[in-house]
């Protein structure tokens, strides 16, 4: 069966966020067997769908700031396809772990637009010609320390020289991670688990994340 992680309530009432064993996926389903070894209780009153909609996309720049490089104080960081959910997140988790300035490039102009109020310093459009794009980046973005880059492919390949020519003292080390595969802004679209089959067929508006529910 489908599935992987999930949200799910305990028959004695616990709320669980939980992740399956790498071998008996099925999280898509009413009942599940949980591994307490792969399972994080909840607060009762925390919004189950919230939680089930933000916990993929958000762990990769969560991981990626707390493991893979040491965020420093008074960080500045640049998010690049911060117009997608993932990238979303990635500002608002880098503003929470304590950067102090957080930049987001993407293309979507209507999703960058919303950036600001979740944190973003500054937004800068990867729309456009190469150059343009080099020009913006270098301008607003060539003094980060931390790159969380979700596009790879020509986007990078532009941004990489445009930021490590624009930066100020080219001996400062800049941390480029790259990524595929509550207090933070999440906007899932709850569908019952009945409806399963149109979950995969029916439009979901820009930035939002379906959810299954019982």
């Amino acid at each position: 069966m489908p599935g992987i992680d999930a949200v799910g309530r305990t028959t004695e009432g616990e709320l669980l966020y939980f992740v399956a064993p790498d071998t008996a996926l099925g999280t898509m389903a009413e009942q599940a067997v949980v591994d307490r070894r792969r399972a994080i209780a909840l607060p009762p009153d925390i919004d189950p769908v919230a939680v089930a909609a933000a916990m993929n996309p958000g762990m990769s720049s969560w991981v990626a700031l707390r493991r893979r490089v040491a965020l420093p104080a008074g960080a500045r960081v640049l998010v690049l396809g911060a117009t997608g959910s993932a990238g979303r997140l990635a500002v608002q988790i880098a503003r929470h772990l304590g950067a102090e300035r957080v930049v987001a490039a993407g293309r979507d102009p209507g999703r960058l637009a919303l950036l600001p109020g979740l944190g973003a310093d500054e937004t800068i459009s990867l729309s456009g010609g190469p150059e343009q794009v080099a020009e913006h980046l270098g301008k607003s973005a060539g003094d980060v320390d931390v790159v969380i880059d979700y596009l790879w492919g020509a986007a990078t390949e532009h941004a990489l020289p445009a930021l490590l020519t624009a930066r100020p003292d080219r001996s400062e080390p800049l941390a480029w991670i790259q990524i595929t595969s509550g207090t933070f802004s999440i906007d899932p679209s709850p569908l019952p688990l009945s409806e399963v089959e149109r979950a995969w067929t029916m439009p979901t508006p820009p930035g939002r994340r379906v959810v299954l529910t019982p």
